[in-house]
């Protein structure tokens, strides 16, 4: 009986990747960098490899961030409409795996000086309105 309960406790230890986000979105302008954290609530063994997928390599920039293995870190720069869409982050470890998935949209701050609309356009309408 007491290898039984060994074996159970033993396997039971060994826990797959708990990821804190399941899904989220983000939105970001061209140009514009955002931070994307994928963490892990819980993991057994702890040495975690990470993947992304959906994302090109050229607009990923990684934040190493060796104190914590549960927590991946990356900038993103999307640089053109392609880029935009849904992506994810796997967490895997020996015994299973988790996924982050984001979904990049177009939109929020511009990364351009002024935008369509400026201040100094709707003053001037309004001008010629009086």
């Amino acid at each position: 009986m007491f290898s039984f309960n060994l074996y159970i406790h033993f396997f039971s230890y060994l826990v797959r990747p708990t990821v804190l986000e399941k899904s989220k979105r983000i939105y970001s302008g061209i140009n514009q960098t955002r931070t994307i954290n994928c963490t892990v609530l819980r993991a057994n063994p702890t040495y975690i490899r990470y993947t992304v997928n959906g994302l090109s390599p050229s607009i990923i920039h990684r934040t190493v961030n060796e104190q914590n293995n549960l927590q991946y870190t990356f900038d993103i720069t999307p640089t053109s409409l392609n880029d935009f869409g849904l992506f994810n982050v796997t967490a895997n470890n020996s015994v299973g795996f988790d996924t982050c998935t984001y979904e990049l949209i177009h939109g929020g701050r511009s990364s351009m000086p002024y935008s369509f609309f400026s201040s100094e356009s709707i003053l001037k309408r309004k001008r010629s309105d009086t």
